[in-house]
């Protein structure tokens, strides 16, 4: 029965080193200025991809590969009377 408490004790002792780790990384990436240069430089390629990938949509929308209708929240076609649309242009 010792040998289970001294597998819990041991996790214990891994979660609580675990999460000072993770304390003081938080602490040194929101404190100081290299982490605060770190931070915005993953704000500013962040922000890039998104531009990025909004850009592709809406080339992807504009050329007909992707139709825009059903895509999103809560986009059915279980009640539509068509048939549900296709994705790709027939070549």
């Amino acid at each position: 029965m010792d040998h289970n408490h001294g597998d819990e004790e041991e996790k214990f002792y891994k979660g609580l080193f675990f999460g000072i780790l993770l304390g003081v990384g938080l602490i040194w990436f929101l404190g100081t200025k290299e982490g605060k240069k770190i931070k915005k430089q993953i704000t500013e390629k962040g922000e890039e991809f998104v531009e990025k990938a909004q850009e592709n949509i809406d080339a992807a929308l504009s050329e007909g590969f992707v139709e825009d209708e059903g895509l999103g929240l809560g986009g059915s076609n279980q009640d539509a009377k068509e048939p549900p649309k296709r994705y790709f242009e027939d070549e």
